[in-house]
């Protein structure tokens, strides 16, 4: 089986630290039923914050529990794509520097593709069968091209429609190995 994971939200806990350098920054406490880190921000200053906070992100955002050896245990078995809308330009030097730090083995994915902000495009061009992702507009968009996905569960993605969904990559790894 072809396999495309998304990495904020689904591999680690980005948005619980975005959350908490918000707070402590700029005082703003954001809704966590809504999916967007920076309603009150433009892109300029969005892409500061990014660059302003990527040694924090690299430090601080941790992987989901069990995503490691999840990972490694599907590997053995399934082809991994890592699919995700990161920005290659910036973030490219710092995901690898964050897979390495948490010892995600990289050659466990078959490839990385960035900037892909239109994972239904990418997920038919490398013949993915089943999507892993948390993001609502990528579920959606996923499900309406009848592609399977994996909603990694959070309380803003609740009524997304997929084809399973768990918070747990255990659960995953259960789901995929049948």
């Amino acid at each position: 089986m072809r396999i495309g994971i998304d990495i904020d939200g689904t591999l680690n806990n980005l948005s619980e630290i975005v959350r908490a350098i918000r707070l402590h920054e700029d005082n703003v406490i954001l809704d966590e039923t809504k999916y967007t880190l920076f309603p009150d921000l433009n892109k300029e200053q969005i892409d500061n914050f990014n660059i302003r906070h990527s040694q924090h992100l690299i430090d601080w955002v941790q992987p989901q529990c069990h995503s490691i050896e999840s990972i490694n245990q599907l590997s053995k078995h399934h082809d991994l794509f890592i699919i995700t809308a990161r920005n290659s330009s910036y973030d490219l030097e710092n995901t690898l520097t964050w897979f390495e730090r948490h010892n995600f083995n990289l050659s466990n994915f078959k490839s990385l593709l960035f900037d892909c902000h239109n994972k239904v495009h990418a997920c038919k061009n490398k013949d993915i069968d089943i999507m892993i992702d948390d993001a609502p507009e990528h579920l959606h968009s996923l499900y309406n091209h009848q592609i399977c996905t994996i909603r990694f569960d959070h309380l803003y993605n609740q009524n997304c429609p997929c084809t399973y969904h768990t918070n747990d990559w255990r659960e995953i790894v259960k789901i995929l190995m049948r």
